[in-house]
């Protein structure tokens, strides 16, 4: 019977996206003159929860002048425009068919090459108007984008997950939580200011490869004892999480001339994202698991299954990354 659902959780965890934030970005740059350049970026395959790509609109009153290559990074898709209006206040750009919040997109504005403020579009405001908009300076967007990535990012869910069920709810567990939030800081900060750069690819994939060494300790504890040297394993992944986080930073990209704050606060809130995830495990712990009988009973043999679970579908996302799928 085991081998019946192994067979359905590896179907499955092909359907399963390890990190679905996939980031939009719109860079809207006033030349003068009612003129603007636009650079749009997405994702070359669109979100699976929303069945149409994203594109743009523009007021009526403006004119597509100059549309540039097409430039290929990644699984992204890059192209510039030269929008010209009959007056500056005119200009507004609308994401078309950004009806699903996992698709919400980056908006940096600059005039003249400086940036003024970045903010988040979402399906509730979907819409750049320069009349309204250009005097906004808004970068506490980059802590709700942290919060996101760690709570929709399926990988480091998991990983976080097996922390948790390796260490229990005990002191042990903020030890290793603590030692892995560091080192995930400074190696995301070390590749936000270009001192580490190491390929996406592998890094992703050494990310999937931390979630299957995790599981593996999951399936093989026998006891309530945290593991020995948990917290070593921890701080080792977290490194390689924190290149993990940075690549999504880089994606989106920072303003200029607040580098340091948006990285603060993208890091903030990646840590507000993993106070979630402990809460939320910790209550279905705490307030279910353990003051039900039949899960105390039989705990190991939930804890091998969902040890396997976990291994299986990170074992997919390892060698898809390697092949570069």
């Amino acid at each position: 019977m085991k081998y019946i659902w192994f067979a359905i959780l590896l179907i499955l965890s092909q359907n399963v996206s390890s990190d679905p934030i996939a980031p939009s970005l719109l860079e809207v740059d006033y030349q003068g003159d009612a003129r603007f350049t636009v650079m749009w970026r997405t994702p070359i395959k669109p979100l699976k929860s929303n069945s149409m790509s994203l594109s743009l609109s523009f007021a009526e009153s403006c004119m597509l002048q100059r549309r540039g290559d097409v430039q290929y990074m990644n699984a992204l898709v890059e192209e510039n425009l030269l929008v010209e209006c009959a007056s500056a206040d005119n200009f507004w750009v609308t994401i078309e068919s950004l009806n699903s919040p996992s698709a919400n997109v980056l908006l940096r504005f600059f005039d003249n090459g400086k940036q003024i403020h970045s903010r988040i579009l979402n399906p509730a405001d979907a819409r750049f108007t320069y009349q309204q908009d250009h005097q906004a300076k808004q970068v506490l967007d980059y802590f709700y984008f942290g919060i996101r990535h760690l709570m929709i990012g399926f990988d480091h869910v998991l990983y976080l997950f097996c922390l948790i069920i390796l260490a229990g709810i005990t002191r042990s567990l903020i030890i290793t939580i603590s030692l892995f939030t560091v080192a995930h800081s400074l190696t995301l900060a070390a590749a936000i200011l270009e001192l580490v750069r190491l390929p996406v690819q592998w890094v992703e994939a050494a990310i999937a490869f931390s979630i299957v060494y995790s599981a593996i300790m999951v399936v093989q504890k026998t006891n309530n004892q945290t593991p020995r040297k948990l917290w070593l394993s921890a701080f080792i992944f977290g490194l390689l999480h924190g290149l993990g986080f940075s690549n999504v930073l880089l994606d989106l990209g920072l303003p200029t001339n607040e580098i340091v704050t948006a990285l603060l606060l993208f890091n903030l809130g990646i840590e507000a994202g993993q106070l979630l995830v402990f809460g939320l495990v910790s209550i279905l712990v705490l307030g279910v698991i353990q003051n039900i009988g039949h899960f105390k009973q039989h705990s190991a043999m939930y804890r091998s299954v969902l040890g396997w679970m976990i291994g299986l579908i990170a074992s997919y996302w390892f060698w898809q990354r390697i092949l570069g799928g």
